[in-house]
C-alpha cells in the first residue's frame, strides 16, 4: 500500500520526479511509472494494481496529460475504485471540454512555473493527510475485496473475527466520509458477515458431531454418540431419535471415509443427507436438528472434491463474462484486447481478435447466434460464435463501454464516453444517434418489447428514448410534412408513402396551380394537360376540361415569350402589345404581365433620356405607371429626367417628372433643386425661389449654397439668372 500514485504525461516527467522527491522527503511512499515502454497487458495490470493499492491518486494536469489515452484510463480506473483524487495543474492552455469530467469535480492545486512550489506543496500534503486513517482503511479493504474477487470469491479470503468487526465499523463511519466505499467493498464486507454467521451457527450445531469424529473408529465411540443423541432428543419420538442416531453415525463414517475414498464417501454423505431432509422440514433451527454430521460431511466432502471450472487463457484482466441465453456458451471480455467463447466445461471454442484496445463488454444476442463486443478503441464489433467478424460499428468518438442486442436480435445499442448512444443494425449500419447526456454514458439497454432504450450516465441522470421502426418513422415524417405536401404537390408525388385520398384531394388545387405555372414557364401544352389530368385523378370532384383550360394558358405564355423577345430588340410597343394580348388570354397572369410591361417601359424611358428624347421619356414613364401605378420608378429616375430635360430646353415637358421626384422624396434637396430649375425656366419664379431656398437649407456645400443664394437674389429682383452660359456650365457639371 502506498500513500500517493502520481499520474502524469511523459512530457511532465521532470516535474513528476521533483514531486516524488518532495513527497519522499515528507516520508510519503509514492507509486510512479517511470517505464517508457509500449502498453502491454502485464504493464497495464501493474498500473491498475498500483492505483488500487494507493491512498491518494494525484493527477498532473497539462495539455499532454489531458489528451493522453493512458492518463485518462488511469483516471477512470481510479474513479472506478472510488480513489481520493487530487488534480494538480502543471501546464495550462488546454481545451476544458477535453478534461475528464472526474477531474472537474475536485478543487485543483496549481503547480505552474509561476506558482510558489513550497506553499502549494504544503496544501497538497494537507489534502493527502486529511482523514488519513479512514482513507487507509478504504485502500486496505479495497485490496482485500479485489483479491477475493480475483480468487473466484473463495471464502478463505473473506474477513473474520476482529478484522470483520473493524471493517463493519469503517463501513458505518463512511456515510459522511470521502471517498465513498465501492460496491465491491460493500459486497465483500456483507459476504464476510454472512459467511461468519453461517460458520458460527454451524460450529455451534456441529460441536457434538466433531467430537464424535475425534473419538475414532471404535464401537465404543459410536455407542457413546448414539447415547448422547438419544439423551438430547429424549423428548422426541423414539423413532426420530433412532433415525437421528443412525444418520449421525452415517455422517461420521462419511467424514472418516473421505480420507481414502472420496466418491464412496460422498455417496454415504448424500444418503445421510437425504435421510435427514424429511426430518427437518418443520423449519426448526440448525441446533435442534436430530443429526448434524450429515451436513458437516456434505460440506467437508463437497468443498474438498468440488472441481471448480476455470476459464483460463486471457492475458489481461477479464472485464465481463456472460452466458448465452440457451445456457450452452460463455463469452468473456478482457484487457488483452480479445473476447473468448467457451463451453460450460471451460473448453475454449473461439477467440474474437481484432480490437485495438481493452474489451469492456461482450454479450450474446437473444437467439444465441451472435456476439457483440465493446472496446476503448471507439468501436463495437459483431461476431458469430465461431469467432468470425461480421461487422464493425464505427462512429463513436470515445470509449465504447457497453453494447447490447435488442430482444429480437435485430438491433444493437452502444454507450460511449463521447456522451452519445447509438443504434445500429447487425450489419453495422448506423440507424440513430441519441444525444442529450452531458457526461460519459456507461450503459444502454432495450426494453423487453424493443420499443424503448434506457441509458445511464455520469451526468447523474438516466434517460428513456423511443425506438421506432422505419414504418413508424416514415409515418411521423408524413404527419410532420402534411401541410407542406399539400401546397407542394411535386414533393407529394415523389413520396408515395405519404399519399392517401384526403391529402391527394387537398393537394389537387395546388397541382392545378402547378400546371398553370408550367404553362407560364413555357412547358408544352401536353405537359400542362397531363398535370391537369393528374389533379382530376387526385380529386375527381373537380369540374374542368384539362385541354380547354391548358390551351389559353399556353397561348398566353407564348405571347409573353414573344413580348420579351420584342423587348430585347427594342420593339417596346410590340412587346407591350404582346403582353396585353397575353393578359386577355390569361387574366390570372395580370400581375406578372403588368410587371413585365412596366419593366420594359421603364427601360425604354431610361434609354430615351440617354438619347435626349425627354418628351418621349416622360411618355414612356407615364405609360409604365399605367401598367403598374405603384411601380418602382424611383425619385432619382424622375429627378434625372427633370434636370436633364430642363437644361436642354424641355423644362415644360418634364415639369411633371419634377413634381413626381419631389413627391417621392420630399426631403431630397436635389429633387427640390431640379424642380426649382424647371420652375425658373417655365416662369414660376416664386416656386423656383421656394425650391432653391429649400435646397440651401439642406446643403452643407458652401460654394453650391452661395451659388443658389445668388440665383435667389437675381430671381427676387425679377430677372432670370439662367443665361445660356449658366445653363452650359450646369450641363458640363452634369
Amino acid at each position: 500500500m502506498t500513500d500517493v500514485f502520481i499520474s502524469y504525461s511523459r512530457r511532465d516527467k521532470e516535474f513528476a520526479l521533483i514531486l516524488q522527491n518532495a513527497l519522499k522527503a515528507q516520508n510519503r511512499e509514492t507509486w510512479v511509472d517511470w517505464k517508457d515502454i509500449p502498453l502491454t497487458a502485464d504493464w497495464w495490470a501493474e498500473i491498475e494494481a498500483g492505483i488500487e493499492a494507493t491512498n491518494t491518486f494525484v493527477f498532473v494536469i497539462s495539455p499532454d496529460s489531458i489528451a493522453s489515452k493512458v492518463c485518462n484510463q488511469e483516471i477512470e480506473h481510479a474513479v472506478k475504485n472510488n480513489k481520493r483524487l487530487v488534480p494538480i495543474v502543471r501546464r495550462e492552455v488546454f481545451d476544458m471540454e477535453q478534461v475528464n469530467p472526474a477531474l472537474a469535480k475536485h478543487n485543483w492545486l496549481f503547480f505552474r512555473e509561476q506558482d510558489d512550489f513550497d506553499i502549494v506543496f504544503a496544501q497538497l500534503i494537507k489534502a493527502i493527510d486529511t482523514n488519513l486513517e479512514y482513507v487507509r482503511g478504504h485502500t486496505r479493504l479495497l485490496i482485500r475485496a479485489l483479491e477475493w474477487e480475483n480468487k473466484g470469491r473463495n471464502d478463505s479470503f473473506l474477513l473474520r473475527g476482529t478484522d470483520l468487526d473493524a471493517a463493519e465499523q469503517w463501513l458505518v463511519s463512511s456515510a459522511a466520509q470521502q471517498p465513498q466505499p465501492t460496491q465491491q467493498q460493500k459486497n465483500y464486507i456483507s459476504k464476510s458477515r454472512e459467511a461468519e454467521a453461517a460458520n458460527q451457527r454451524l460450529m455451534k450445531a456441529g460441536q457434538q458431531a466433531r467430537q464424535m469424529v475425534r473419538i475414532g473408529f471404535g464401537v465404543l465411540g459410536l455407542t457413546l454418540v448414539s447415547a448422547a443423541i438419544a439423551g438430547i432428543w429424549a423428548n422426541k419420538t423414539i423413532q426420530e431419535a433412532q433415525e437421528g442416531t443412525k444418520l449421525e453415525r452415517e455422517g461420521v463414517a462419511a467424514i472418516q471415509q473421505f480420507e481414502v475414498q472420496s466418491i464412496e464417501a460422498l455417496l454415504t454423505a448424500m444418503s445421510a443427507g437425504q435421510g435427514l431432509q424429511p426430518l427437518v422440514k418443520d423449519g426448526r433451527p440448525l441446533e435442534q436438528y436430530p443429526a448434524v454430521s450429515p451436513i458437516l460431511a456434505l460440506q467437508t466432502i463437497l468443498d474438498g472434491i468440488q472441481e471448480r471450472t476455470q476459464l483460463t487463457g486471457h492475458q489481461g484482466q477479464v472485464r465481463n463474462a456472460s452466458f448465452s441465453p440457451d445456457s450452452k456458451l460463455i463469452v468473456t471480455a478482457s484487457d488483452d484486447k480479445t473476447a473468448r467463447v467457451w463451453d460450460t466445461t471451460g473448453k475454449l471454442l473461439a477467440q474474437l481478435k481484432g480490437h485495438q484496445g481493452v474489451v469492456y463488454n461482450a454479450s450474446f444476442s437473444p437467439d444465441s447466434k451472435l456476439i457483440v463486443t465493446a472496446s476503448d478503441d471507439k468501436t463495437a464489433r459483431v461476431w458469430d460464435t465461431t469467432g468470425k467478424l461480421l461487422a464493425q460499428l464505427k462512429g463513436h468518438q470515445g470509449v465504447v463501454y457497453n453494447a447490447s442486442f435488442s430482444p429480437d436480435s435485430k438491433l444493437i445499442v452502444t454507450a460511449s464516453s463521447d456522451k452519445t448512444v447509438r443504434v445500429w443494425d447487425t450489419t453495422g449500419k448506423l440507424l440513430a444517434q441519441l444525444k442529450g447526456h452531458q457526461g460519459v454514458v456507461y450503459n444502454a439497454s432495450f426494453s423487453p418489447d424493443s420499443k424503448l432504450i434506457v441509458t445511464a450516465s455520469d451526468d447523474k441522470t438516466a434517460r428513456v428514448w423511443p425506438v421506432e421502426s422505419l414504418d413508424r418513422q416514415l409515418a411521423r415524417g408524413c404527419a410532420w410534412l402534411h401541410d407542406y405536401l399539400i401546397t407542394h404537390p411535386q414533393d407529394l408525388e415523389n413520396l408515395s408513402v405519404c399519399q392517401n385520398q384526403p391529402i391527394l384531394m387537398a393537394a389537387a388545387p395546388f397541382l392545378i396551380r402547378q400546371g398553370e405555372e408550367q404553362a407560364r414557364e413555357g412547358d408544352a401544352q401536353e405537359a400542362v394537360v397531363a398535370t391537369f389530368r393528374k389533379a382530376l385523378k387526385w380529386n375527381p370532384s373537380l369540374k374542368f376540361d384539362p385541354e380547354a383550360k391548358a390551351k389559353p394558358l399556353v397561348e398566353a405564355a407564348n405571347q409573353v415569350n414573344k413580348g420579351e423577345d420584342l423587348a430585347k430588340v427594342g420593339n417596346i410597343d410590340g412587346a407591350v402589345t404582346a403582353f396585353q394580348t397575353a393578359l386577355q388570354q390569361d387574366p390570372s397572369f395580370e400581375f406578372e404581365l403588368k410587371a413585365k410591361a412596366f419593366s420594359v417601359l421603364v427601360d425604354k424611358g431610361s434609354k430615351l433620356i440617354e438619347e435626349r428624347k425627354f418628351k418621349e421619356a416622360v411618355a414612356a414613364y407615364t405609360k409604365a405607371q399605367q401598367f403598374a401605378p405603384n411601380g418602382e420608378i424611383d425619385a432619382y429616375s424622375w429627378r434625372k429626367l427633370c434636370r436633364q430635360g430642363s437644361l436642354r430646353g424641355y423644362a415644360k415637358d418634364v415639369l411633371s417628372a419634377c413634381e413626381k421626384a419631389v413627391v417621392l422624396a420630399p426631403n431630397d434637396g436635389d429633387a427640390r433643386d431640379s424642380r426649382g430649375l424647371a420652375r425658373a425656366l417655365t416662369g414660376n419664379t416664386k416656386g423656383a425661389i421656394e425650391d432653391f431656398q429649400g435646397f440651401i437649407a439642406q446643403t452643407d456645400d458652401k460654394e453650391i449654397k452661395s451659388q443658389r443664394e445668388s440665383w435667389v437674389k437675381v430671381l427676387s429682383a425679377g430677372k432670370n439668372p439662367f443665361t445660356q452660359q449658366e445653363i452650359n456650365r450646369l450641363i458640363k457639371e452634369g
